[in-house]
C-alpha cells in the first residue's frame, strides 16, 4: 500500500493528496493527478515550488501526458496560485459571506492589492463620452443631405424629424454620460473599499501574528493566552441594530463604559493552542488547528474593567477565529457556518451555532474600540520585550486574568486545558484530546499507580507531582516514573530521612534526563559518619542539578549548606526562579552567592534567607542590574528584618520593608517603598523627626506600621497626619501603632471613623490610658480592665452612652471590683451588647458570702448568657458555682474555668519585645510565605 502524500498550500490552507506510484509512461516517477488537485482547489491556475513554476509531466516527444499530472516533490510543499477571475469578490457584497476571507501571508495580500489596482485601471472607459458638439455636428451633416434628396414638403417634415432626433440624441448622450460618471464613482468607491479591507486584513494579521509568535515560558504562561468572549444568550443576537455589553446599549460616544456591570451577557472561552508542536511523529487522527475548547466557559467579574483591559486582545483573536490564519506553526481555519458550541455536562444550554455568536461579539467589541474604550494592560514594554521587537501596544499582561473569572478551578486549572512544554521550552495550553494524542494513557496511568503507593498526587492538567518519600528505595522507584513521564513538568518532593550525597546524585541524574522545569525539594543533609568525607562537598549534586538546561525554577527548604558546603565551580544556569530558605551567613558566604548570580542571566525571581539584609540587597542589586531581568526579590532575616521588592527594567517599583535598625541604609534610602514595618528591638520613644522624615521621603508609602510605646500613639498619629497634609504628595492611608497587645490602627489617617483601638496589655499609665479613651473611646474594639481602672471606666461609660459602641471584646481582671467599678461595667456592657462577642472575668477572691461577694455574684448572673469565660481560683470553685446556681445561673462547663497562678500574666518575651499584631504575625513568622502570596509563587490573586 502506498502511503506517500504530497502537501499543497493554498493561501493559508494546507492539504495533502495521495501520490500515485510511477509507471513505464512516467519512467517510474511518482506523480499527482491534476484533476485531484482541482477537486481540492477548483480555481487553480498553476503550481510553483520555491518560486519556480511546475510543468506537467511530458513524454519523450515533449507532449503532456494525459490525464495531466505533476511529478511528486518529496519533502516539499507545493504552492497553488489560483485563478482570481473565477472567485467572487466579497467586497461587492454588503453582507458577511458564509466563508469569509482567509487571511494569507504577505505575498498573498500584495497579490490581492495588485489585482485591485489592475481591476480599477481596466474598468475605466477607454474613449471620451460623446459631447454635445458631436451631436450637433452629426445633426447638421444629416439635415442638408435630407433636403437634397427629398422634395420640399418631405424635406420640411424630415428637417423637423431631424431636430427632434437631435434633441433625443442629445438627451440620450447626457444620460449616458451621467451613468458613466456614476459607474466611475462606484468603481472608485469599490476600489477604496477594497483598499480599506486589505489594510484591515493586513492589520488583523499583524495583531494575531504578534500574539501567536510570543513564546511563553513556564513562569510567564501561568494562564492560557488564547481566549475569546461570546454572548451568553443567543436570543438577543440581531434583535436590534445596536450592540450591548452587560445589558447596556451602545449608542455611539454617549455610551458610558462604566455602566457595563452585568457579567451574564458574555462568557469567556479558552482556545486550544494545538499546532505543529502537538502533532505526533507517527501521525494523528485528529486535526491540529486552533479551536474552541469543550467547556462551559466562565462568567466574567467586573466586565467593564475586563473589556477595558483585554478587549483589544480578544478582538484580534475573534478576527482570527472568523477569517483564519497560518503563522508561527499555528493554523486556524476560517469559521465554518456549521461550527457550533456543543453542550457540556455542566450546562443546560443546547448546541449553538458559532458563527452568529462570533459576529455579534466582533460587532460589540469593534463598537467599543471605535469609542476608545480599550486600554492595554501594560506599563510599557520591558527591555526584554523590546529586544523581542514588541512595542507597548503589543504587550498584554495576563497575570490578573484569573481574577476576572467566576467559578474557576483551583490550583491553576482553567477550561479543561492541559499545560505542555515543547522541546524548545515553550509553554502551550491544549485540550484533552490533543494532550492524550501527544502522551499515551498508559504512561499517565503508570505515574498514578506509582504515586498511589507513596500517597502522592498528580495533576495532569499542569503536569505537577506532589509526593513525600520515606526512604532511598522509594525515591529510586519514583525516579523511574519521572524518567518515563515526559509530561511531568513540576515536581514537589519531600524526603523525610537525612539524605546522603548518593541520594542527591540520584536526584540529579533523573532531573537531567527528564523534562522537569520546576523542582521544589525539602530535605535535610545527613551527618552520618559514613558521609563525613563528603561534608564540604555534599551540595555538589544540587549545584549540578540546577545546571539542567530545562530547569527554570528551583526551591530548596530545610537544607543547610547549599552555599557553604560545595566544591564544584558554578556553571551557567537557565533558572528564572531561585528560592533558598537557609539563612546564609552573608559575611562568610555572600561572595559565593554573588558569584552564583553572575551565572544566572535569566533570573527573574530570587528569595534568599540571609543574616544581613542591607548588605545582601546592595550586593545583589550591583550584580543583577543590567545583567539579568530580576523582577522580584525577597530577603529574610527572621522577625528582625526582611524585604520584598519588585523591579522593572532594573528600577524598584515596589518595596515592603521590615526594619529593626532605624539607621538602616535601606530604610533611609529605599526607592519604591510602599509598605514599611519599623520594629526596633527595644521599646523606645519614637523620634518625631524620624517619623516625619520617613513620610516625606517616601511619597508613595501607603502602609506604615511602628512598634512604639503607648505614650507615643497620639503624638505619632498627629505628626503623621500633619506631615501628610503639608506634603506635596503623600499616599499614606494605613497606619498601625502597637506595643505588646495595645494597638491603634487606622485605614484612613485623616478619618477618625476608620480608627480602631485595642488596649489589652497591662502597665499603661492611667493618664495615657485616659487620653486615648477621651479621643478614641468610641473606636475601642478590645479592652482589658486591670488595676485601679475606676476613672478610665467612668470615662469609657460616659463616651459609650453618647456614641454607638463597636467594642467586641471585654476582659475584666481587676483584683478589687468596687461598687463604682461594677456600676460602670454594667453601663458599658449594656451599651455594647450587640457588638460584644467575647466577655470574660477573673474572680480572684474566695467566696465568703460578704457584701462584696454578693454584689459580684449578682453582677455576673445579670449578664449570664453574655459570658464566654469565668475564671475562678481553684480552692473556691464549688462555692462560686453554688452562689451562681442559687441565683438561677448555671454556668456551662466550657465557660467556667479554673484560674491558674500565671493566667493573668503575659509571657516574659512579650513583655520585653512586644507582641506582634495578629494581622502581621504570619508575615514575621515566615516572610517566605508572604513572599509567595505577594509576588506569585504559583498563585495569581
Amino acid at each position: 500500500m502506498n502511503s506517500k502524500r504530497q502537501t499543497f498550500q493554498w493561501g493559508l490552507e494546507s492539504f495533502e493528496i495521495p501520490v500515485i506510484l510511477g509507471d513505464d509512461e512516467t519512467e517510474g516517477k511518482p506523480f499527482v493527478l491534476w484533476d485531484d488537485i482541482k477537486q481540492k482547489a477548483p480555481p487553480t491556475a498553476h503550481l510553483q515550488r520555491e518560486k519556480q513554476t511546475l510543468d506537467f509531466m511530458t513524454d519523450a516527444e515533449g507532449k503532456s501526458l494525459l490525464p495531466l499530472r505533476i511529478e511528486h516533490q518529496p519533502g516539499s510543499t507545493i504552492e497553488i496560485i489560483f485563478d482570481r477571475s473565477s472567485l467572487p469578490d466579497p467586497l461587492l457584497d454588503t453582507h458577511t459571506p458564509a466563508t469569509p476571507y482567509y487571511i494569507s501571508d504577505e505575498s498573498h495580500m500584495s497579490d490581492i492589492e495588485t489585482r485591485s489596482h489592475s481591476n480599477m485601471s481596466t474598468s475605466s472607459y477607454s474613449s471620451e463620452p460623446t459631447t454635445e458638439s458631436q451631436v450637433s455636428t452629426f445633426a447638421s451633416e444629416y439635415h442638408p443631405r435630407a433636403i437634397q434628396s427629398n422634395p420640399m414638403p418631405q424635406a420640411n417634415m424630415r428637417a423637423k424629424n431631424s431636430i427632434e432626433q437631435r434633441q433625443l440624441l442629445k438627451a440620450e448622450m447626457l444620460k449616458r454620460r451621467e451613468l458613466q460618471q456614476q459607474t466611475d464613482e462606484m468603481r472608485q468607491s469599490i476600489f477604496q473599499m477594497q483598499q480599506r479591507a486589505l489594510d484591515r486584513l493586513a492589520h488583523i494579521r499583524s495583531q494575531v501574528q504578534t500574539i501567536l509568535s510570543q513564546n511563553g515560558t513556564w513562569r510567564s504562561s501561568r494562564i492560557p493566552r488564547l481566549f475569546i468572549v461570546l454572548p451568553n444568550n443567543s436570543s438577543t443576537i440581531g434583535s436590534s441594530s445596536s450592540s450591548s455589553v452587560g445589558g447596556t446599549t451602545l449608542v455611539g460616544s454617549q455610551q458610558r463604559f462604566e455602566d457595563l456591570t452585568h457579567s451574564e451577557t458574555f462568557r469567556l472561552y479558552f482556545l486550544c493552542e494545538c499546532g505543529n508542536h502537538t502533532t505526533p511523529h507517527k501521525g494523528s487522527k485528529i486535526p491540529h488547528h486552533i479551536h474552541l475548547v469543550r467547556h462551559e466557559g466562565y462568567d466574567i467579574e467586573n466586565p467593564a474593567e475586563f473589556f477595558r483591559h483585554y478587549g483589544a486582545h480578544i478582538l484580534s483573536l475573534l478576527h482570527m477565529m472568523k477569517y483564519g490564519i497560518s503563522v508561527a506553526g499555528f493554523t486556524a481555519l476560517p469559521l465554518s457556518p456549521q461550527a457550533s458550541i456543543e453542550p457540556t455536562s455542566r450546562t443546560q444550554q443546547p448546541s449553538r451555532k458559532l458563527e452568529p455568536l462570533v459576529n455579534h461579539a466582533i460587532e460589540v467589541l469593534e463598537n467599543l474600540s471605535a469609542n476608545g474604550y480599550f486600554s492595554i494592560i501594560s506599563n510599557g514594554p520591558t527591555k526584554q520585550q523590546q529586544k523581542d521587537g514588541l512595542d507597548d501596544s503589543q504587550v498584554v499582561d495576563l497575570k490578573e486574568l484569573g481574577a476576572y473569572l467566576k467559578g474557576k478551578e483551583a490550583h491553576g486549572r482553567v477550561g479543561n486545558l492541559h499545560r505542555i512544554i515543547t522541546r524548545e521550552g515553550h509553554v502551550k495550553w491544549v485540550c484533552r484530546d490533543h494532550y492524550h494524542d501527544r502522551y499515551t494513557a498508559s504512561a499517565i496511568k503508570e505515574i498514578r499507580e506509582i504515586l498511589d503507593v507513596h500517597s502522592g498526587e498528580f495533576d495532569d492538567h499542569l503536569g505537577r507531582i506532589d509526593v513525600t518519600l520515606a526512604s532511598p528505595g522509594a525515591a529510586l522507584h519514583f525516579y523511574k516514573a519521572i524518567e518515563r513521564g515526559k509530561f511531568i513538568q513540576e515536581v514537589k518532593v519531600r524526603m523525610t530521612w537525612d539524605v546522603s550525597m548518593s541520594d542527591l546524585k540520584s536526584l540529579r541524574d533523573v532531573i537531567s534526563k527528564s523534562r522537569v522545569v520546576c523542582l521544589e525539594l525539602a530535605c535535610s543533609a545527613s551527618n552520618a559518619a559514613s558521609d563525613i568525607l563528603n561534608r564540604n562537598k555534599r551540595s555538589d549534586p544540587l549545584w549540578q542539578t540546577i545546571e539542567s538546561p530545562r530547569l527554570q525554577s528551583f526551591t530548596l527548604t530545610e537544607y543547610v549548606g547549599f552555599f557553604s558546603r560545595v566544591s564544584v565551580p558554578a556553571a551557567t544556569t537557565h533558572l528564572r526562579v531561585l528560592r533558598i530558605s537557609e539563612r546564609v551567613d552573608w559575611k562568610k558566604d555572600g561572595s559565593r552567592v554573588v558569584d552564583f548570580l553572575r551565572l544566572c542571566p535569566r533570573l527573574n525571581e530570587l528569595h534568599l534567607g540571609c543574616t544581613n539584609v542591607d548588605d545582601a540587597y546592595a550586593a545583589i542589586r550591583r550584580t543583577t542590574t543590567g545583567f539579568c531581568p530580576l523582577e522580584h526579590l525577597a530577603l529574610d532575616n527572621g522577625a528582625t528584618s526582611g524585604m520584598l521588592a519588585k523591579f522593572r527594567d532594573g528600577e524598584p517599583t515596589f518595596m515592603d520593608l521590615l526594619a529593626s535598625d532605624i539607621s538602616s541604609p535601606l530604610l533611609l534610602g529605599a526607592k519604591g517603598l510602599q509598605i514599611l514595618h519599623l520594629r526596633p528591638l527595644t521599646v523606645t520613644e519614637m523620634d518625631p523627626s524620624l517619623v516625619e522624615g520617613l513620610v516625606r521621603r517616601n511619597p508613595i508609602l501607603n502602609k506604615l506600621m511602628i512598634f512604639c510605646p503607648v505614650s507615643d500613639f497620639l503624638r505619632s498619629l498627629t505628626i503623621i497626619q500633619e506631615t501628610a497634609t503639608t506634603s506635596k504628595r503623600c499616599e499614606l492611608n494605613t497606619l498601625t501603632l502597637y506595643c505588646n497587645r495595645n494597638l491603634l490602627h487606622a485605614t484612613n489617617i485623616q478619618n477618625k471613623i476608620s480608627v480602631k483601638l485595642e488596649l489589652m496589655s497591662p502597665g499603661v499609665p492611667s493618664d495615657i490610658l485616659n487620653s486615648l479613651l477621651r479621643v478614641y473611646g468610641s473606636r475601642l474594639t478590645k479592652f482589658r480592665v486591670e488595676g485601679d481602672a475606676s476613672k478610665s471606666l467612668s470615662l469609657l461609660s460616659l463616651t459609650m452612652r453618647h456614641t454607638k459602641s463597636i467594642l467586641s471584646r471585654l476582659d475584666i481582671a481587676c483584683p478589687l471590683l468596687t461598687p463604682l467599678i461594677l456600676r460602670d461595667l454594667k453601663s458599658i456592657i449594656e451599651c455594647c451588647r450587640s457588638s460584644l462577642s467575647h466577655l470574660s472575668i477573673v474572680v480572684y477572691s474566695a467566696w465568703e458570702g460578704s457584701k462584696a461577694d454578693t454584689e459580684l455574684a449578682n453582677f455576673i448572673v445579670e449578664f449570664g448568657p453574655c459570658w464566654t469565660e469565668i475564671m475562678v481560683s481553684s480552692p473556691t470553685v464549688d462555692a462560686w458555682k453554688m452562689a451562681f446556681s442559687r441565683r438561677g445561673f448555671f454556668v456551662p462547663d466550657d465557660v467556667f474555668k479554673i484560674l491558674s497562678p500565671s493566667s493573668s500574666r503575659l509571657p516574659k518575651t512579650e513583655e520585653r519585645h512586644g507582641a506582634v499584631p495578629q494581622s502581621q504575625s504570619k508575615k514575621l513568622d515566615s516572610l517566605h510565605k508572604s513572599f509567595l502570596k505577594t509576588i506569585g509563587g504559583g498563585n495569581h490573586s
